[in-house]
């Protein structure tokens, strides 16, 4: 026996139940063999409970799962080379662990020397040359992406 209910929920949502009921003489012991009963299809319209839609109303198909930040990727809008005391603003772009691009605010810190880093991403290089491997990190949550940074000698633009 087939048994439909449907009700509207609080937000106006249409909600459809299906209760399946056996009863015992339809249940055959584990020991005999059931016999496939034919069912055929029919094509005549059936009455079915009319669903009107609500004004505003949004549907979706199941529920949403979050994004995986997998990792974060560090570009500039100059080189990764720059004179002492010169800066550079640096950007952090997440990826998702399907490839695609997500939007990260990161927490920017320097991790191998070389500098300064602001809040923004503004690397300023400090007073000594050289190439400084993951010098600045971008965090969020437990991902981190790195920036490798080469200082050269010279004065800076003023």
């Amino acid at each position: 026996m087939f048994k439909l209910n449907s009700w509207k929920s609080k937000t106006g949502a249409m909600t459809l139940v299906v209760a399946l009921a056996l009863t015992a003489a339809a249940c055959k012991s584990k020991a005999e063999t059931a016999t496939p009963t034919p069912v055929q299809a029919t094509t005549k319209p059936t009455t079915a409970p009319v669903v009107t839609p609500l004004p505003n109303a949004t549907a979706t198909m199941g529920p949403q799962l979050p994004v995986l930040l997998a990792t974060i990727n560090i570009t500039s809008n100059a080189s990764s080379t720059l004179l002492v005391k010169s800066s550079v603003q640096l950007t952090a772009t997440g990826m998702d662990t399907s490839g695609k691009t997500v939007a990260v605010t990161p927490v920017w810190s320097i991790f191998a020397g070389g500098g300064t880093v602001t809040a923004s991403g503004l690397f300023t290089a400090g007073p000594k040359v050289g190439t400084y491997v993951n010098a600045v990190r971008a965090t969020v949550g437990s991902v981190s992406g790195y920036a490798t940074l080469t200082i050269i000698g010279g004065d800076a633009a003023p």
